[in-house]
């Protein structure tokens, strides 16, 4: 598609308190490769106190600025934007987003073509990665003694390969030790999106995204709580980490801590199927075991150990190095550095390709957490795309209207499209448009707010949108789970247990808003469920089991 016959588009973003984010996130709309002349930029201010309004005024005089006096939500804040948009086609990006320079061109050049087709496409979403690049890495913790006793083993060929495979099966759920902490540290300097250091962006910030960004992919067991509450992860004989990288010229240094639950461990790190890290001592055993979901907590006066890594192994850590927990376990902290000659087998790891639903009418973002080569290149169709970043005509809009401003955030974009796909509207995702995003970077997950917003908005697009039964169902299950953990929360509370469980607060209080709720959305029911000219079973076929 030649440059001049490329539509005029509006690019709306609604920001809170993102002066962190706003730079490169601005900075890479910039840099698109469409026409300026042919560009809305609109900010729309949720009443920040960050001075982000200010950041925008003076660097980006190129954005059309809304500042609201108070912060009325995602989706107020984006149907606010709307009002102002002058364009047919309408983008939509996060504030904790950066854009690589042909995102909005190929949505663009996507939806042209399928128009020219014929088709009723309403709209379509990018590829979205996780900000940064990851570098894999591979701990593996081998029990030597079974090593040594399968070594010398006399059995025959067929009783040793019968037993090893039972042993296999029989463990595994085992779990060899606990990853109580992985930390990046020694950040210094950062870089922007383009790699240019960057004076304008915390370190504090960017130190604080990077740790919360780091991936436990397979190998672990649920995640435990200790004593102070702090993240624990029991690991298999064989787990795998996905690291960020932020700066892409400098060493990765790490600290982790760990613990063995088995005598005779030998701890391994590879990076690239090269080993960075061999470790092994038997004072990191102890004979008491951990059974599941047991309490662990650090004890006073541990010391921090702090080796000066390199390939070798490192066996000389002196008993001051190792930190004793109140029940027994041993713990050691230790530095890692995975060399900057290793970035090369950095890769990017899927946020979002689409959302899918379930049967529950659960959310789920398609090819989250997954490595770039497993997710295919080709357009393909979804039921819904997240709202962090898509493109949709201005016509569907002035057709069942944007965001239901009463959700405020979370489940109002799967909300949006499922009202659309009722009239006949047909959504895709475009691989070679790419975003990048810092995920949960405006928000925290599984705070209050976010917990009570998605359990909330959830069963009021089931209400809203959803055949009878599969509302009924939804609703009675909610309910019943509502009692039930007030029971718990009861029961707990005469024994005089705390609980680190928000959501059952959470689940009382929609219990009884619900019942508000369904009445003053009775009439929105009625119109989507009548206004539908499509089948039920159509949007069955899009439920997923996960």
């Amino acid at each position: 598609m030649e440059e001049a016959s490329l539509p005029f588009v509006s690019i709306i973003t609604v920001n809170y308190n993102g002066r962190f984010f706003l730079k490169q996130l601005l900075d890479s709309i910039y840099n698109l490769d469409y026409p300026k002349d042919k560009l809305q930029i609109i900010m729309v201010d949720n009443g920040s106190q960050d001075d982000s309004v200010e950041l925008a005024k003076k660097n980006y005089p190129f954005v059309e600025i809304l500042a609201l006096k108070n912060n009325l939500g995602f989706a107020a804040g984006n149907n606010a934007g709307v009002k102002l948009a002058k364009g047919d086609y309408i983008a939509f990006i996060n504030n904790d987003c950066v854009v690589e320079r042909g995102w909005l061109k190929n949505m663009v050049m996507f939806l042209s073509q399928k128009k020219d087709k014929g088709l009723k496409v309403g709209g379509v979403g990018s590829k979205v990665y996780f900000y940064f690049k990851y570098i894999p890495v591979k701990i593996i913790m081998e029990d030597l003694d079974v090593n040594k006793n399968e070594s010398d083993s006399s059995a025959n060929e067929n009783e040793y390969e019968s037993s090893t495979n039972k042993n296999e099966s029989e463990n595994e759920n085992e779990y060899y030790g606990i990853i109580k902490k992985i930390r990046i540290i020694g950040i210094n300097v950062c870089r922007d999106s383009n790699g240019n250091y960057d004076d304008q962006i915390s370190n504090h910030d960017l130190l604080r995204h990077a740790n919360d960004s780091i991936k436990y992919l397979n190998g672990f067991f649920g995640i435990y709580k200790d004593l102070n509450k702090n993240i624990i992860r029991k690991i298999k004989k064989e787990a795998l980490l996905a690291i960020p990288i932020f700066d892409t010229e400098k060493d990765l240094n790490l600290e982790i801590e760990t613990a063995f639950l088995k005598p005779d461990i030998n701890l391994r790190i590879l990076c690239a199927d090269e080993e960075i890290f061999n470790y092994h001592d038997d004072c990191l055993y102890d004979s008491k075991e951990i059974a599941d979901g047991e309490a662990l907590n650090e004890g006073d006066g541990c010391k921090k150990t702090h080796i000066n890594e390199n390939s070798e192994c490192k066996k000389d850590v002196s008993q001051n190095d190792i930190i004793k927990t109140k029940d027994g376990l041993l713990c050691k902290k230790f530095n890692l550095i995975i060399p900057e000659s290793k970035f090369v087998y950095a890769k990017d790891i899927i946020n979002s390709c689409g959302s899918m639903i379930n049967k529950s009418f659960y959310a789920k973002e398609i090819g989250y957490d997954s490595i770039e080569e497993n997710v295919l290149d080709e357009s393909f169709e979804v039921f819904a795309v997240p709202g962090s970043s898509f493109l949709v005509k201005k016509e569907l809009i002035r057709e069942i209207k944007l965001f239901d401003e009463k959700f405020f955030t979370y489940y109002e974009d799967i909300d949006f499209f499922w009202r659309a796909r009722l009239k006949g509207w047909k959504f895709f995702v475009e691989p070679k448009a790419v975003a990048r995003h810092f995920h949960c970077g405006s928000g925290q997950e599984w705070s209050y707010n976010f917990t009570y917003y998605v359990l909330r908005n959830r069963l009021l697009m089931i209400y809203k949108c959803c055949w009878f039964s599969g509302f009924i169902k939804n609703y009675i299950s909610f309910c019943a789970a509502a009692f039930i953990n007030f029971i718990y929360l009861v029961i707990n509370k005469i024994r005089r247990k705390s609980l680190d469980r928000i959501d059952i607060t959470i689940r009382m209080r929609i219990f009884f808003e619900l019942f508000i709720l369904m009445a003053c959305f009775l009439g929105k029911r009625i119109s989507i469920r009548k206004g539908s000219i499509i089948s039920d079973e159509e949007i069955k076929t899009w439920q997923k089991n996960f």
